[in-house]
């Protein structure tokens, strides 16, 4: 009896430290599991367009996308081989992850999928009207996280499993003549589930029989202020200086913070053997320390006197 009345204390509480310890376990999972990130564009296309207007469609984003993917020993995905190709709108998405540091953001994100994924199996019993008692559908959530593509899809951070839970949603609210909403939901999925728009279209046909066009106005509406939404995404979108290492390539502040690197001393630089420092749009802007500071000189040829020229004489190899 105790425990009903105090339910609106001790519940949000419990759920709160379950999401926050699946956020814990996923910052592991993440670190041990190294796969193609499907997270990565969306996460540096919302922080680049915060802190220097950069397009998300840019090369600079799409470089910095690749940098951090370099830095995390993740891998592009095959879909979208790290660019960012949704619509320009589903930026304001991300804005708010975009704070938080990558590792942090792309450990919540798979609580997300993780959560959409259970919530999915919720309302698709409900819809089907199976009558599952709750440890029941616990245990069907829990085989649905450990089957294999579903759990591959936590793993690479998935963006469309949210969508796919959007969608199903929408249908339970639909059948549950909840129009309004289910036109806002099917909105909002269509760009990353486009098989939605046949089950708008069906949805649309009956409850115009019923004499309802709350969801076909709301999904017009909602449409069309996505629409406006874009061209106030391009509007705000600020062109920073032109960059100097490609006339053609989308200007962005972010090629000042790069330099180019042989293979080696990039894999160098990476284990952290040497540090680099300075403005790379200089010449001689650059300083490279040694792991206990010391400068690294830079290689000078050395200084022939007028008159007499440098030969280098190799030595002749030994037959085998």
């Amino acid at each position: 009896m105790f425990l009903k009345k105090t339910a609106n204390v001790w519940l949000p509480m419990l759920i709160l430290l379950a999401l926050v310890g699946a956020t814990v376990v996923n910052l592991r999972l993440a670190s041990t599991f190294q796969k193609q990130d499907d997270f990565a564009p969306r996460w540096v296309a919302a922080r680049e367009w915060l802190r220097s207007g950069a397009s998300p469609y840019s090369d600079s984003t799409y470089q910095a996308t690749l940098d951090l993917l370099d830095e995390s020993g993740n891998q592009p995905s095959s879909l979208n081989e790290g660019r960012f190709l949704d619509p320009a709108w589903y930026v304001f998405i991300y804005l708010p992850i975009s704070f938080v540091p990558y590792p942090i953001a792309r450990a919540i994100w798979m609580t997300l999928v993780e959560l959409c994924l259970a919530l999915s199996v919720h309302f698709s019993v409900r819809i089907s009207g199976l009558k599952l008692s709750l440890p029941e559908t616990l245990i069907l959530s829990l085989l649905i996280l450990i089957f294999y593509p579903l759990f591959k899809s936590v793993i690479t951070v998935s963006v469309t499993v949210p969508y796919f839970f959007l969608t199903i949603l929408a249908v339970y609210l639909a059948t549950n003549r909840q129009g309004t909403m289910a036109g806002f939901l099917f909105a909002l999925a269509l760009w990353m589930v486009p098989l939605t728009i046949f089950l708008v279209i069906l949805f649309m046909i009956w409850f115009g029989v019923r004499r309802d066009n709350s969801l076909a106005n709301v999904f017009v509406s909602v449409l069309g202020f996505f629409v406006v939404l874009v061209c106030f995404f391009f509007l705000m979108i600020r062109r920073p200086p032109r960059s100097t290492q490609s006339r053609s390539s989308a200007a962005s502040d972010v090629y000042k913070r790069q330099v180019s690197l042989c293979a080696n001393h990039h894999t160098r630089n990476h284990r952290g053997e040497f540090t680099l420092t300075g403005n790379a749009q200089v010449a001689d802007g650059l300083t490279f320390r040694r792991v206990n500071g010391s400068i690294i000189e830079a290689h000078r040829p050395p200084v022939v006197p007028d008159g007499l020229s440098l030969i280098h004489i190799s030595e002749p190899t030994r037959p085998y």
